[in-house]
């Protein structure tokens, strides 16, 4: 009564089933199996999608993009190869298909990235602009994340050409912008410092202490400051007013309300943030390195009463925004 059904009817219909699913085309199959569900007219044919969004050579599928995309992915690989011919070869099939106009464009612009054909390689003052406007973007758009490996071999062919002597009005042809825009901040300030007149611009102090900054050189930062606000107070305030790693004392200066001249803030920085400089010579006799080195002994000793008196003498301000802070 309960035993196990014996309907051969059934049985067949179950090894029919399973037949069917042994000899499925898996390539195929959609259509096979489900006749009318993804219906598609033989003679409508697709629009041509246009560059795929930035996708891995081992990442194309066969028999789902189109012959154009594996064209453009195959110039992508030869481009970062640095196989211009290659990328060439590739081109050509693309110049003709709908869509491809731009990256065609952007290709051809990053040839010339590997190749430096162009009369503008051999001037850096012409050619850093051309990168930054032209060719670096036209790389980003092609290759998106991999457009440095291209970029920065052609910056650091730049180098060698670059003038040693730095011009605040063409600074993006200096070594020193260079480096910067690699990345490397450190090799900029040193780039910068080959000039042995980079101080006497006010843009050049002003660029050496970005970068120095960027770097996290602080002895150099805090010698930047130093200079500014004893040459340049109105530079000195401005760069101050922007910089990040000095926002917390600036502000805590802002409080004191034009209390003291911007020449004074490297000695309440000595006294009051414990701020090392490095202490101009006696032989400098400009308010703001008097009040630096009377700053510097009495940040030393603290209860020495002459040092008070000195202090009172240059600066009385100075001395009652340093005794507020200890109290």
């Amino acid at each position: 009564m309960f035993g196990r059904p014996t309907d051969r009817g059934t049985m067949h219909v179950a090894r029919a089933a399973l037949i069917r699913c042994e000899t499925l085309d898996l390539f195929g199959a959609p259509a096979a199996v489900a006749p009318g569900l993804n219906d598609v007219s033989d003679n409508t044919e697709s629009p041509e999608p246009g560059p795929p969004k930035r996708t891995e050579p081992d990442q194309l599928d066969l028999f789902r993009h189109s012959p154009s995309e594996l064209a453009a992915n195959d110039v992508r690989r030869a481009l970062l190869d640095r196989d211009a011919a290659g990328a060439r070869r590739g081109l050509a099939a693309l110049n003709v298909a709908p869509g491809y106009t731009t990256f065609v464009a952007d290709c051809a612009m990053v040839i010339e990235l590997i190749e430096r054909q162009d009369a503008r390689w051999a001037d850096p003052a012409a050619a850093v602009p051309w990168i930054e406007m032209e060719l670096w973007p036209a790389a980003e758009r092609c290759l998106q994340r991999d457009a440095l490996l291209l970029i920065r071999p052609a910056l650091l062919a730049l180098l060698d050409r670059c003038e040693r002597r730095f011009d605040p009005g063409c600074r993006h042809a200096h070594a020193s912008y260079l480096w910067q825009r690699l990345g490397q901040p450190a090799q900029a300030v040193l780039a910068l410092e080959q000039d042995p007149h980079w101080r006497e611009p006010l843009e050049g102090l002003l660029w050496h202490a970005d970068l120095s900054e960027q770097a996290q050189m602080h002895e150099r930062v805090n010698a930047d400051v130093l200079d500014l606000c004893l040459r340049w107070p109105e530079a000195a305030e401005n760069w101050l007013n922007t910089s990040r790693a000095w926002s917390s004392r600036w502000f805590a200066w802002c409080e004191l309300d034009d209390a003291l001249p911007m020449h004074a803030f490297p000695a309440w920085c000595r006294l009051t943030r414990a701020v090392e400089f490095a202490i101009p010579d006696a032989s400098d006799q400009r308010l703001g390195a008097q009040l630096l080195r009377t700053a510097d002994q009495l940040a030393r000793r603290s209860s020495d009463l002459a040092l008070r008196k000195a202090l009172h003498a240059q600066s009385p301000a100075l001395l009652a925004a340093w005794l507020a802070e200890r109290s």
